[in-house]
């Protein structure tokens, strides 16, 4: 091989002596020796670079919880915005960012639980959502929490139905919400700040549509929408 072409040379006492360029490969054959463990060692450590700065951001603090509120009085009676609001089944035909919504399971006549489906740009999630319905208490209530969503810590929402001084219905809409992942709380951050205000808009153009215009015209409105919850 390489080395018997290298030449050499013998010392005084005709010992044989090798020459700088076999000195030079044995030292290189050694330093290899030397560095194979090490690189070995350092594979483990480079794989758990690349999962923290891959896809997953779990190793950040999460995002902050946030609070939306929505109140306003309109003409309709309470009866009638309740049941638009609790026949969830019909979300996906008009409700914002709802791209699915299918009863999977009822707990009686007044909880059931839905799947419901959130499209927004490139991000699409489908969560089991528990609903509660309570409609003899005053003021009514429909409650929605989600139960198994992998793209929420928490997701709460409530809307409350009472009678109106002057006529019609108070209507509150609350909505308490903390995204898993900052990807995906940048990303629906545009929607958020209008977030109740869109949803109830929906509700009532969807009154509209079925039940006439809101002849009372008592439309006052009060958005409190907090970035994160206190």
């Amino acid at each position: 091989g390489l080395r018997a072409r290298l030449p050499a040379s013998r010392d005084n006492d005709g010992a044989l002596r090798m020459s700088s360029g076999q000195n030079f490969l044995r030292g290189g054959c050694a330093a290899l020796q030397r560095h194979r463990p090490l690189r070995s060692r350092m594979l483990p450590r480079l794989h758990l670079r690349r999962s923290i700065f891959g896809a997953s951001d779990s190793w950040l603090p999460k995002p902050p919880a946030r609070c939306f509120e929505r109140e306003e009085v309109v003409g309709w009676a309470p009866e009638i915005l309740f049941d638009i609001v609790a026949d969830v089944e019909l979300y996906s035909e008009f409700v914002p960012l709802c791209s699915a919504s299918r009863i999977v399971r009822r707990h009686g006549p007044d909880r059931f639980d839905a799947v419901l489906g959130i499209g927004y740009l490139g991000l699409s999630e489908e969560y089991t959502s528990r609903v509660t319905l309570s409609r003899g208490t005053s003021p009514a209530i429909v409650v929605a929490e989600a139960l198994d969503a992998r793209l929420f810590t928490r997701m709460r929402s409530e809307w409350t139905f009472s009678p109106a001084s002057a006529g019609g219905c108070r209507l509150a809409l609350r909505v308490d919400m903390q995204l898993r992942a900052h990807s995906h709380d940048q990303l629906l951050r545009s929607v958020m700040g209008t977030f109740a205000e869109q949803q109830v808009f929906a509700f009532r153009r969807r009154c509209a549509e079925l039940h006439g215009d809101d002849s009372a015209a008592l439309v006052r409105g009060s958005l409190r929408q907090g970035g994160a919850a206190s």
